[in-house]
C-alpha cells in the first residue's frame, strides 16, 4: 500500500505529501468496524442523509424570513438581496463532520461544510491508483459522486432553456493548490460523463464578468452558461470586479436574467454559515430521528454555560470560520486559543458547542468526515474518512485516512 501511495503522489502531482512527519494521506484504510461505533454502517448512513435533508429543508425558512432578520444571523449585507430573491434549489454535496463521543461511542455533527466540501478527493479515493488501496464501497461513492454532478447539471441546463451539451461549464475556486486539484477532480469527472460542450477550471484570478454581464474566464474569454461556484461568497461579496460591482451583485444580475445558473451556490452558502446550525436548533428543525447524532450549538457562551451546566467546557467558532482560525475555548475550565493571527476570522460573530470528549485514535484527535450528496432530489450517504491530529483543533495541518 505505502508503494501505491508514493505512486499515487508522484504521478498526481498532489501538493501535500507530508504533514510534519505524517503522511497528508495515510497508506492505511481503516475499516468501518475499528472506528468502533455503536451504530452500524448503514445506520449511520440513514443518519447521515436525515441530517443532509433537514439541512436541505431549512434552507426555506431562513432564505423567506424579512431581510432586517437575515442579517441578525450574520449574513453579509451585499448578500441577503441575493440570499432572499435567489432560491436556485440546488444545495448537492455536503461534507458532514462529526466527532466520536467517548462516552457513548455515537457520532455527534460539530460543523457542516456545503460551499467549498473539500477533501472530496482525498476521501473518495479520486484516481485509479487511489482506488486500489480503497474498498469497494469508496468507489461505489465515486459514482454517487458522478451522479449527483450529472444530476444537478442537467437540472441546472433545464432552468437555462438550454440542452446540457450547449453549455459551458465553469468550476470557480481560490488560487490555491488543492481547491485546483479539487476542481480538476470534478472537471474529469464531468469530461468522462460527456456533461456539457466544455469545462473549465478558473481561479478568483483568472474569472470574471464581460461587459455584457455574462460570467466568463479571463484567459479563454468562454462565457460560462453554468457556474460551479466554490469560491467562498463571503469572501466574494466585498470584492469588485472591472465595473466596481461586486461579486454578489454582478452574480445577482446574471442569475436573475438567466444569464447564467450556479451550481453549489447561493444555498450552499447559507447552509455554510454556522449560525445555521443554532437557527436549526432554535426552531426545532432536526428530525426525532437524528437529534441525537447532532451537537447542540448556541449563540452566546452564556446560553450555553446555562443550558448545559456553568462548568461546561466549550468551544467557540468564527460563524464564517476555516481551517481552524480564530476558535477558542476552555479546556478544564482554562482557556485555550487557536490561531487567532487573522483579524478576519477574530472580528466575527461565533457559536458555541460542547467541547466533547472525543474517541482518540493513537494519540490524535480526529474528526470523522462524511459525504453527502443529492442524487434526483434524493441525499445519498457517500465516502468517510477521518482527519487526524495531535492538537484540540483540527485544522489545515490534518492527514486524512479513508474509511472502508
Amino acid at each position: 500500500m505505502t508503494a501505491l501511495l508514493e505512486q499515487f503522489y508522484n504521478q498526481s502531482g498532489f501538493p501535500y505529501m507530508n504533514i510534519g512527519s505524517q503522511k497528508y494521506i495515510l497508506p492505511e484504510v481503516m475499516s468501518y468496524t475499528n472506528l468502533g461505533l455503536a451504530i452500524d454502517r448503514s445506520e449511520f448512513d440513514k443518519a447521515a442523509c436525515g441530517i443532509a435533508q433537514a439541512l436541505d429543508s431549512g434552507i426555506n425558512k431562513i432564505i423567506n424570513l424579512p431581510k432586517s432578520k437575515i442579517a441578525e444571523y450574520g449574513y453579509l449585507l451585499e448578500s441577503i438581496n441575493l440570499i432572499s430573491q435567489v432560491s436556485t434549489n440546488n444545495l448537492s454535496l455536503m461534507r458532514l463532520s462529526f466527532v466520536i463521543n467517548r462516552e457513548d461511542n455515537l457520532p455527534v455533527l460539530i460543523e457542516v461544510n456545503s460551499q467549498t466540501p473539500s477533501l472530496n478527493y482525498e476521501l473518495e479515493s479520486g484516481t485509479v491508483l487511489m482506488q486500489k488501496l480503497a474498498p469497494e464501497s469508496a468507489q461505489i461513492s465515486i459514482e454517487d459522486l458522478a451522479n449527483c454532478l450529472s444530476s444537478q447539471l442537467h437540472n441546472l441546463a433545464n432552468q437555462l432553456g438550454k440542452p446540457l451539451e450547449e453549455c459551458n461549464i465553469g468550476l470557480l475556486t481560490c488560487d490555491s493548490p488543492e481547491d485546483i486539484y479539487q476542481m480538476n477532480y470534478y472537471k474529469n469527472l464531468i469530461i468522462e460523463q460527456n456533461l456539457g460542450k466544455s469545462c473549465e477550471v478558473v481561479t478568483n484570478l483568472t474569472f470574471g464578468f464581460d461587459s455584457e454581464g455574462y460570467c466568463c474566464g479571463n484567459l479563454t474569454n468562454t462565457r460560462y452558461d453554468i457556474l460551479f461556484n466554490w469560491y467562498p461568497l463571503e469572501w466574494g461579496v466585498k470584492e469588485s470586479f472591472g465595473s466596481g460591482e461586486s461579486f454578489a451583485r454582478l452574480l445577482d444580475n446574471g442569475i436573475n436574467s438567466n444569464r447564467v445558473a450556479i451550481f453549489n451556490g447561493i444555498e450552499s452558502f447559507v447552509v455554510q454559515n454556522k449560525n445555521y446550525l443554532v437557527f436549526m436548533q432554535a426552531e426545532d428543525l432536526w428530525p426525532k430521528n437524528v437529534q441525537n447524532y447532532v451537537s447542540d450549538s448556541y449563540y452566546t457562551e452564556s446560553e450555553l454555560l446555562t443550558t448545559q451546566g456553568s462548568n461546561s467546557n466549550w468551544i467557540a467558532k468564527p460563524i464564517w470560520g476555516r481551517h481552524g482560525t480564530g476558535v477558542f475555548g476552555s479546556v478544564d475550565f482554562r482557556k485555550f486559543w487557536g490561531d487567532l493571527s487573522d483579524e478576519y476570522y477574530n472580528n466575527q460573530d461565533c457559536i458555541y458547542q460542547p467541547l466533547w470528549a472525543s474517541k482518540l485514535f493513537g494519540n490524535q484527535k480526529a474528526t470523522l468526515e462524511v459525504f453527502v450528496y443529492k442524487v434526483s432530489n434524493q441525499w445519498e450517504a457517500g465516502g468517510m474518512g477521518l482527519r487526524l491530529s495531535p492538537d484540540i483543533i483540527t485544522d489545515a495541518s490534518a492527514s486524512c485516512q479513508m474509511i472502508g
